[in-house]
């Protein structure tokens, strides 16, 4: 009989081949010649030989016309008793007795001519047995024993007959050759030609096999055998592409030949017609074989080959219904290849799911038949192409188990394998391709299975483990050429992971070189990817470029366009990355890399100084992607851009905006910090100091771990500084407190000092001061240069208020040695020039004053700085007593301010000096200037004191008396009251009214006890008491 058996001649096409299991046993129609995984031998449906002869035949010795071993010789010598009983029991069909004698004759007379005979009847015997391989031993002991006998070829026929049924067709080849090319005229010759062409078309020798046949039908065109030589002529024919010439003589034999071969026939035209893609003909080929063979066992077969090429027509529905009807209908075989069929024209078809259903019902319902695992297979491939990854890698992995033996199995495991990679499991996938090698020895699919494990070495990390399984698959395992190419690409990758990235390139680089190869286009991306990656992005562009002429869609396109802006940008071509970046987002605008490229591209804009592109830029990214992981950087760069642009109010509002949209990332902290930063530079520091301690507050753990100038310190830096220019003193110096007392090892702490000093000196505790500063202004400190002018500037004043002069003069004589172009330097000068004058050093503290007074004033000048000058040079004159310049410098003062509250003091010296320079009428109108500015106060009191001096020393009493007595009587100013009094009782002395003296002193003691005055009058008041009383007497006398 003969069956169908699927086998796949592509990816998407089916065909059924009919296959012969008369006595020949299996023999398929169409080529089997070796394949590799799916487009292998798909399952036998049939398997095994029968052991019955061809249909209408025997054997070419028959029992009653063969001559026995003794009837055949010529001896004259009679036949031996043992020979001549066992070719009788031959003669009766007796074979098994006849076998039995055969052997024991041999054993006793193992050589000769009757032992010949003896060897010829045993291997009949064997034969008629059905025994071919006893069979063929004894017909090949016979050639070997009795090479020119008679009977010679008969057994070199029967070799190549049981070799034949044995399967071993390269022995029957060899011994029907042999027997045909020298038995001219030889009875069996009409069945060795067919035998011959059976055995070559199974070797694939399709010419010899074409030449056998024809040879057969040549010599017997109307043998036993003809029909069967025209129908393995017609087979070899198709199989050699010869359609046409295949269809007429199958149509011949279809309609003259006998009932045995015309459903045979017509099937095999359709088949043939199949093969010839002639899918119309082919129909009618398999309905004329129902139609003119209704009861033939091949009508389930032709209905099958008919269902698949009305699929073929597009005819899918017509297909189908027959496939339906053979799934109910038919034995189990031929119902699972129509299940087969039926699931696979859904598949294909674009209806996967009813393509899973059907197979998955036909693989329960056909799981003993041999095309059970096929079925599972295309599950696999079904549910693979719904998406479901997981159930068809178990599927793969099913077939590969139920029968590894299955022509699939080996393609399974490797399918369940690569979706295990796919799916991230590389512990199954390492698994399932290692025992590759074991399960599937022989499978050409075994560089495949190595390619795996490569992948799966390098996804795990395993730079050199993958180099080592690549580099030997490469060597060893002879690949397909894309599974080569494949291996050099993860090659390459591995040897780049592993940092030799000389021999990365080479690989890499010969690979896209090789226009066919599937992988030369992504090893030509990863050619442009490692320049970039070495930073040779002037070399990564035109090699990124040329991945994309051919691949302008490709798998990676977008990251191919997306190195290209990177290396752009990188080059600091920031207009051609921006056209790259607009071509990119044309072409994939839901491309994952277009956020980064764009954020990119915006920050390098910012940094060339085109903040309101860069503005616009980060703009777009937050309107295409604003719940994009980078939607916060985005935004912080647009404020950033903004601010930069000189946009202050729109940069409050985009940071305000972070904080409120992105409350929990750290853009949305930095946005606050830069906003409370923009807030105190544009005159709002309360603003921002109340952000500064939100910041604190709210962010404690960020603040702990935030960048460089966002530490905690810092920031509490910032809040007392804008504190202080906010003018809350005290909530700043609380602020610096805390600095200085949370962080005392902080660069900041420095600051904090500073300003708690400042506001110690300002509260006049200079012992705080000195404590504050003394860490900053130490030999060796290390204090930031912005600070420590500042410091020793300070440090000194708060000495010089301490009147610690000789420190006081060290700092300042510091601050200007070290920083001699600091801002503050002129009042640095001033405070140094004071200390002199302080410590006694007139002369240096004149030439200080004056030095500064002849300068142009400078812009860091406070107010009256100038005035504070020109009175310090006076009062360095006065210590001097160089009068004549005093004037002079008086005039200056009055010429520069004029109105300056420090006239009336200026005005007092001036009097003393023209007073010292005996011109008593400027130096009285000198010291009334001072009394009329002053209206009362200690300094008109000492010029009103200073006018009974002057009068005093032009020794008129009387003027200077008033002017004395106004001081005692009108000012309240102790000390010059009591000098008054005292300088009184003088010029009573002068006019020898000791007795008044003595009252003024005595008035003077009585009123201020503890002036230092008071002593000197008590001892003036002793004199004046005894001149007065010496008076006394005198006149008594």
């Amino acid at each position: 009989m003969a069956c169908l058996v699927a086998r796949r001649n592509s990816i998407h096409k089916w065909t059924l081949v009919v296959v012969d299991v008369q006595g020949d046993g299996l023999v398929p129609l169409t080529p089997t010649q070796a394949r590799s995984g799916r487009d292998r031998l798909t399952p036998i449906l049939a398997l095994g030989l029968l052991s019955a002869v061809w249909p209408g035949s025997v054997p070419a010795q028959e029992a009653p016309k063969e001559k026995s071993a003794a009837v055949s010789s010529t001896r004259a010598e009679p036949v031996p008793e043992g020979l001549n009983y066992a070719n009788g029991l031959f003669r009766d069909r007796r074979y098994e007795l006849a076998a039995e004698e055969y052997e024991r004759f041999l054993n006793e007379s193992p050589k000769g001519a009757h032992a010949d005979e003896a060897r010829f009847g045993l291997a009949n015997a064997r034969l008629f047995q059905g025994q071919y391989d006893k069979a063929r031993r004894q017909f090949e002991a016979f050639l070997e024993a009795a090479p020119q006998h008679a009977n010679r070829l008969t057994a070199l026929y029967r070799v190549g007959e049981t070799s034949y049924m044995l399967g071993d067709l390269p022995v029957a080849r060899r011994a029907l050759e042999s027997f045909t090319a020298n038995a001219k005229g030889h009875r069996n010759l009409e069945t060795a030609w067919p035998y011959l062409g059976e055995v070559c078309l199974r070797m694939q020798d399709l010419p010899r096999a074409t030449q056998a046949y024809e040879q057969a039908l040549q010599l017997h065109p109307k043998g036993r055998l003809a029909d069967r030589s025209r129908f393995g002529l017609g087979r070899t024919l198709a199989l050699q592409g010869k359609s046409a010439e295949a269809v007429k003589i199958l149509t011949e034999l279809a309609e003259q030949g006998g009932g045995d071969w015309t459903d045979r026939a017509w099937l095999q035209i359709g088949q043939s017609q199949v093969e010839a893609k002639q899918f119309a003909p082919a129909v009618e080929a398999f309905e004329t074989l129902e139609r003119v063979t209704p009861k033939s066992p091949l009508v389930g077969e032709a209905r099958l080959g008919r269902a698949e090429a009305l699929i073929l027509l597009d005819r899918r529905g017509e297909g189908e219904t027959l496939l339906s009807g053979l799934m109910a209908d038919s034995s189990q075989n031929l119902a699972a290849q129509a299940a087969f069929a039926l699931g696979s024209s859904q598949l294909e078809g674009g209806r996967a799911a009813e393509g899973l259903a059907t197979f998955d019902q036909a693989s329960e319902k056909f799981a003993k038949t041999a095309l059970a695992p096929a079925l599972i297979f295309r599950s696999g491939e079904a549910a693979q192409k719904l998406g479901q990854l997981d159930e068809a890698r178990t599927r793969f992995q099913k077939a590969a188990d139920s029968d590894p033996k299955h022509p699939w199995a080996d393609d399974a495991l490797i399918r369940a394998s690569r979706l295990a990679l796919e799916s991230g499991d590389k512990a199954a996938a390492k698994a399932l391709a290692g025992s590759f090698a074991t399960k599937f020895p022989e499978s050409p699919l075994r560089a495949d299975a190595k390619l795996i494990e490569g992948q799966v070495a390098y996804n795990e990390g395993g730079a050199k483990q993958a180099i080592q399984i690549l580099s030997q698959l490469l060597a060893e395992a002879k690949p397909a050429p894309e599974t080569a190419q494949a291996a050099l690409y993860y090659l390459g990758l591995a040897y780049r992971a592993d940092g030799q990235k000389a021999k990365a390139d080479e690989v890499l680089d010969s690979l896209a070189k090789t226009p066919a190869a599937p992988a030369a286009a992504n090893a030509q991306y990863l050619v442009g990817q490692g320049h970039f990656e070495a930073k040779r992005f002037a070399e990564a562009i035109p090699a990124l470029e040329k991945y994309l002429a051919g691949n302008s869609n490709g798998e990676v396109a977008a990251d191919a366009m997306t190195y290209i802006v990177w290396s752009r940008l990188e080059l600091g071509q920031v207009d051609e990355a921006s056209k790259a970046l607009g071509r990119l987002a044309q072409r994939f605008p839901k491309s994952e890399t277009l956020p980064s490229t764009r954020l990119r591209l915006g920050w390098a804009l910012l940094e060339a100084e085109r903040p309101v592109e860069a503005a616009a830029e980060f703009a777009t990214l937050l309107d295409s992607a604003p719940d994009d992981k980078l939607a916060p950087e985005a935004a912080l760069g647009r404020a950033q851009a903004l601010q930069t642009a000189k946009q202050p109010e729109d940069a409050l509002k985009a940071f305000a905006l972070i904080a409120e949209k992105y409350p929990k990332t750290d853009q949305a902290v930095q946005a606050d910090l830069a906003r409370a930063r923009l807030l105190v530079e544009l005159k709002q520091p309360a603003e921002g100091a109340e952000i500064f301690q939100r910041y604190l507050t709210d962010y404690p753990d960020k603040a702990a771990k935030a960048p460089k100038g966002a530490e905690p310190d810092a920031v509490l830096a910032e809040w007392g500084w804008a504190l202080l220019d906010a003018e809350k003193t005290a909530e700043a110096d609380r602020v610096f407190g805390r600095l200085l007392s949370e962080y005392p090892e902080s660069v900041r702490a420095a600051d904090a000092r500073l300003i708690l000093a400042q506001s110690a000196y300002d509260a006049k505790t200079y012992d705080e001061v000195v404590s504050l500063l003394t860490p900053l202004v130490a030999e060796g400190a290390n204090t930031a240069p912005r600070l420590l002018p500042s410091a020793l500037f300070l440090m000194g004043r708060a000495r010089d208020k301490r009147a610690e002069l000789d420190e006081a003069a060290k700092a300042i004589d510091r601050l200007l040695k070290e920083f001699p172009e600091d801002r503050y330097r002129r009042e640095a000068r001033f405070l140094r020039a004071d200390i002199a004058l302080k410590g006694g050093d007139a002369g240096a503290a004149a030439l200080g004053f004056e030095a500064l007074a002849t300068e142009p004033p400078a812009e860091t000048d406070p107010e009256r700085f100038g005035v504070a000058i020109r009175r310090g040079r006076i009062q360095s004159l006065v210590a001097l007593k160089q009068w004549d310049k005093v004037i002079e410098a008086a005039a200056d003062f009055k010429s520069f301010g004029a109105k300056d509250p420090l006239i009336a003091e200026v005005e007092y010296d001036r009097g003393r000096a023209l007073q010292q320079l005996s011109r008593f009428d400027e130096a009285l109108a000198a010291y009334q200037a001072v009394i009329d500015a002053r209206k009362g106060g200690d300094l008109a009191a000492r010029a009103q004191l200073m006018r009974g001096e002057s009068y005093f020393w032009q020794k008129q009493y009387k003027e200077a008396l008033r002017e004395y007595f106004r001081v005692a009587t009108l000012y309240d100013a102790p000390a010059w009251q009591a000098a008054a009094l005292l300088e009184a009782g003088k010029v009573y002395e002068r006019l020898d009214q000791w007795a008044v003296a003595a009252e003024t002193y005595e008035e003077l003691r009585a009123k201020f006890p503890k002036d230092p005055t008071a002593s000197e009058a008590k001892t003036r008041l002793e004199a004046a008491r005894r001149h007065a009383q010496a008076s006394s007497e005198t006149e008594t006398r």
